[in-house]
C-alpha cells in the first residue's frame, strides 16, 4: 500500500532510561526502507543533534541491507562531529552540533538499520529530568515505540494524544 513513498520506516524504536539525579541514556533503533531514487537521495545523509554541553553521542551501527540480503558496515566510526547551522544565526545555541553519517551503497530496494546511543551526562535542572518526544508523522513508519525507563517512587507525567502505553515495575524501575 506505500508503493509510492520515497521511503518506508519499518522500525522506529526510542528508549530512554532516566537516573534520578537527571542522567541517563537514550537509544534509537531505526530500519527503514528506501523505495525509490527519491527515497535513496534523502537517506543518504542521517543527521542527528544533540547538546554537546549535556550529552555525548556515539554512533552504534549504520548498516545498508540490499535486496539480496547483503549487508555491508557503514563505518559509523566515519561519523563527523560538526556544528548545528543554527549556530550560525542563533549564537545562544553554541552548545548545538550535530553527528553526520554519509550512507554509500544505498539503492532502491535497499534498507538502512541504525543505532544511535545518546549518554545523558547532566540534567538541566539538578536532580530532574523531562523528555519531549514527537512520534514521526511526516512519513510512513509501521512500527513506533517510545519506552520511557525511570526509578520507582518517582512521580512522572506523560501527556500524549495518540498513543496506547502500558506500564510495569520491575528491579526498582518503572517502565
Amino acid at each position: 500500500p506505500y508503493a509510492k513513498e520515497p521511503f518506508v520506516i519499518e522500525k522506529y524504536v526510542t528508549r530512554i532510561r532516566f537516573e534520578n539525579d537527571g542522567t541517563g541514556e537514550r537509544t534509537l533503533q531505526v530500519r527503514v526502507r528506501a523505495q525509490s531514487a527519491a527515497g535513496v537521495q534523502e537517506l543518504k545523509s542521517l543527521v542527528f543533534g544533540y547538546n554537546a554541553k549535556r550529552e555525548t553521542v556515539s554512533i552504534a551501527h549504520v548498516k545498508v541491507i540490499q535486496k539480496g540480503g547483503a549487508a555491508k558496515d557503514e563505518g559509523a566510526d566515519s561519523a563527523k562531529d560538526l556544528e548545528s547551522p543554527l549556530v550560525k544565526d542563533a549564537p545562544a545555541y553554541t552548545e548545538s552540533r550535530e553527528k553526520q553519517v554519509t550512507v554509500d551503497g544505498l539503492e532502491e530496494g535497499s534498507v538502512i538499520d541504525y543505532e544511535v546511543d545518546t549518554k545523558i551526562n547532566s540534567a538541566m535542572i539538578p536532580n530532574e529530568f523531562c523528555y519531549e518526544h514527537n512520534f514521526v508523522d511526516a512519513a510512513v513508519v509501521l512500527d513506533e515505540q517510545l519506552e520511557i525507563n525511570v526509578p520507582a517512587g518517582r512521580e512522572v507525567t506523560i501527556r500524549s494524544a495518540k498513543t496506547a502505553d502500558s506500564k510495569h515495575e520491575a528491579d526498582g524501575r518503572v517502565v
